[in-house]
């Protein structure tokens, strides 16, 4: 019998090694701009949101305080990545989305990722491959989906 510790210590294990497959090339254009780890996290959790954010959000979603997270977002407006205005309903509230140009990076760093777990996935014999998706599927199937927050400020 698996126990819920032994697989977290596989899956751990797995992540880590896929992590470090993805994460170097996809970094690196992070790095090109000098963006720093939380104005990464920053830009992530920006574009994993449909519309504007308030900066309130993007401070508990990375997990810094309200004002690092404006830091954070000074940053990205300077490098061109991030927009801010003015909440229409409550002028004390600051929205963020991404640029056309936080989108591209984003998107660059995200197919960096996805072109290497393919090639993960490409080095996986079928059995393993077709094994590893069931479980995935039925992983995924038990889990509830979660939705983002809806914007109160749209």
């Amino acid at each position: 019998m698996t126990t819920p510790e032994s697989l977290a210590g596989r899956l751990e294990e797995f992540f880590l090694q896929a992590a470090a497959r993805c994460e170097g090339d996809a970094v690196d254009a992070f790095a090109a701009l000098d963006l720093s780890a939380t104005q990464s996290r920053t830009l992530l959790m920006i574009s994993s949101r449909p519309g504007t954010t308030q900066i309130s959000d993007v401070a508990r979603a990375v997990g810094v305080s309200v004002a690092a997270a404006g830091r954070a977002v000074d940053q990205l407006v300077g490098a061109g990545l991030v927009c801010r205005n003015e909440c229409a309903d409550d002028r004390r509230v600051r929205l963020v989305t991404l640029t056309d140009r936080g989108r591209e990076l984003v998107g660059r760093q995200l197919q960096t990722k996805r072109a290497a777990l393919q090639e993960i996935a490409r080095e996986l014999s079928e059995p393993t491959r077709s094994l590893l998706d069931r479980a995935l599927r039925a992983a995924l199937s038990e889990r509830q989906p979660t939705t983002p927050a809806k914007d109160p400020h749209p």
